[in-house]
């Protein structure tokens, strides 16, 4: 009897393993990190009123070294960031300018 509950248990681990595991459920970034990268970035990613870009971030500042920090924990940082935003903070941010920093921020 006692193999038959190791195969069990062992099948439950495995379901368990499966629905907990990354791809299915777990956040690849944080809330804190969103607010730390809007803030930071936040001149150089904001939807300006009068239609005029916004300028593109120093390699050597504060957003760009945020932005080489984050995609260093996982290259699809950025875009797990933009996947999190609330509908406020796409009318406010641009989710393209978002995106161009992982270029811009080599």
């Amino acid at each position: 009897m006692f193999p038959g509950k190791a195969v069990a248990l062992f099948l439950l681990l495995v379901v368990f393993a499966a629905v907990c595991g990354p791809v299915n459920g777990r956040r690849v970034c944080t809330e804190q990190q969103k607010k730390d990268l809007l803030l930071t970035c936040k001149l150089n990613i904001k939807r300006h009123k009068n239609g005029n870009p916004p300028p593109p971030p120093p390699e050597r500042g504060p957003c760009c070294q945020l932005v080489r920090l984050l995609q260093g924990m996982r290259p699809d940082m950025i875009r797990c960031i933009v996947g999190h935003l609330t509908k406020e903070e796409e009318e406010e941010y641009s989710t393209l300018k978002i995106l161009e920093l992982k270029d811009k921020c080599r």
